[in-house]
């Protein structure tokens, strides 16, 4: 298996697996972006976004994730694996790679982010894997435009008096969550 970070020309690959890899976990419609989705996050980001693919003795892609990176701190965005190659753990090779070339960078570190937010969770085990370094997080509950909020309460059936911990309410119907322990892994 060979790593590379870089190599835009793959994205309808990635995107294809990608797809595929939300399909296999179950994820809500939420997840599934288009291509434009990541050519404009590409436009926006310009340098501050690569794109680390693993790739079969075939040449076949194995694995892909997007990172981003921001004042020396390379982010975990998106991931896929190909079921094919599963069994190999490919997507370890990503984080390995990753940490190296962050590290080249001069990059403080390499946020992994967190998981599902469910007691029994696989992502965040396999994130955590990778360092034994924790951080907590917070998230600001703002509405900046409270009719197209106002709409999207509507279009989930989420009266406004109801009492939830979740935000934005409308996105609680599509997720998954029990007690999150508000923790990410991270890796440097």
């Amino acid at each position: 298996f060979t790593v590379s970070v870089g190599g835009f020309e793959r994205l309808p690959e990635f995107v294809e697996l990608y797809h595929e890899t939300m399909t296999r976990v179950g994820a809500s419609q939420n997840y599934f972006f288009p291509v434009t989705y990541f050519t404009e996050l590409r436009q926006c980001l310009q340098h501050d976004l690569e794109l680390c693919s693993v790739l079969s003795p075939e040449g076949k892609l194995a694995a892909a994730a997007f990172f981003t990176r921001c004042q020396g701190i390379v982010q975990y965005h998106l991931s896929a694996s190909s079921e094919e190659f599963r069994r190999l753990s490919p997507a370890k090779l990503i984080i390995q790679e990753m940490i190296r070339w962050s590290q080249a960078r001069g990059c403080r570190a390499l946020h992994l982010g967190g998981g599902y937010g469910v007691g029994n969770d696989p992502l965040l085990r396999f994130k955590a894997g990778f360092s034994p370094l924790r951080s907590h997080y917070r998230s600001w509950r703002t509405i900046l435009h409270p009719v197209a909020y106002d709409h999207l309460l509507e279009r989930a059936a989420i009266s406004t008096s109801e009492e939830t911990d979740f935000f934005p309410p409308y996105r609680a119907v599509t997720c998954h969550r029990s007690s999150d322990s508000g923790q990410l892994a991270a890796a440097s």
